[in-house]
């Protein structure tokens, strides 16, 4: 309101909104390309949406595909490095988080809370 030709702007925009013009817009992709634009679209609001989720593992992926060095092709390795990422293993922090009256503290004999951390790089124990 009040800007200089505003008014006349609206004016010729509402004119030629209900004038048909005849003029096509031509989209010169083939299907296929068509395709391919609209599975980005999806795979990028997708991974949008799933990076709402709370875990870091989940908010740092960049696309959707299978991240190589998460995967082994032996099932066994495969659930040991998903259980080490996740921290949903068998430690006696976890087992505490379960059950509250278990207790937390290393094996070992440390005062420290037995986690994967400690496990691998903090306690004495498994020092060689």
């Amino acid at each position: 309101t009040g800007i200089t030709g505003n008014e006349r702007a609206d004016a010729l925009a509402n004119m030629e909104s209900k004038t048909p013009s005849g003029e096509r817009t031509e989209n010169p992709l083939s299907p296929s390309e068509k395709a391919s634009v609209a599975r980005k679209t999806w795979a990028n609001a997708h991974l949008m949406e799933i990076k709402r989720c709370q875990k870091v593992c989940i908010q740092m992926k960049t696309t959707l595909n299978l991240t190589r060095w998460h995967y082994h092709k032996e099932r066994a390795v495969s659930i040991c490095l998903h259980r080490l990422r996740s921290g949903h293993n068998y430690t006696n922090a976890f087992n505490h988080r379960i059950d509250h009256e278990a207790d937390p503290s290393c094996r070992q004999g440390c005062e420290a809370l037995e986690d994967v951390k400690h496990i691998l790089i903090d306690c004495p124990a498994f020092d060689l």
